[in-house]
């Protein structure tokens, strides 16, 4: 779902925070593939989760769980997109 909201460029941040609230509550299910769907939903939207702990876990889980891969990269996710200070995620 929030990669169609992604994509349909939908902004309705009360649903966007339940499903955020979801993603971390999930997390440990996600396969990678819906890894990339939520940082690419994310990006798009320019989408900043309530819980300073959910954008570190989903790149350390797509890291994890795809090796040498990075997900965040593939996705085009950028924590600039996000207006962000510089730091390490």
């Amino acid at each position: 779902m929030l990669w169609s909201l992604g994509k349909l460029q939908i902004q309705s941040p009360p649903l966007l925070r339940l499903l955020s609230s979801q993603t971390e509550k999930h997390l440990a299910d996600l396969e990678p593939r819906e890894l990339a769907n939520v940082l690419t939903a994310f990006a798009r939207l320019r989408h900043l989760p309530a819980s300073p702990r959910l954008l570190p876990a989903l790149m350390t889980a797509s890291r994890v769980r795809t090796g040498a891969m990075d997900i965040a990269t593939l996705s085009g996710f950028n924590h600039r997109n996000l207006d962000l200070p510089s730091a390490k995620l």
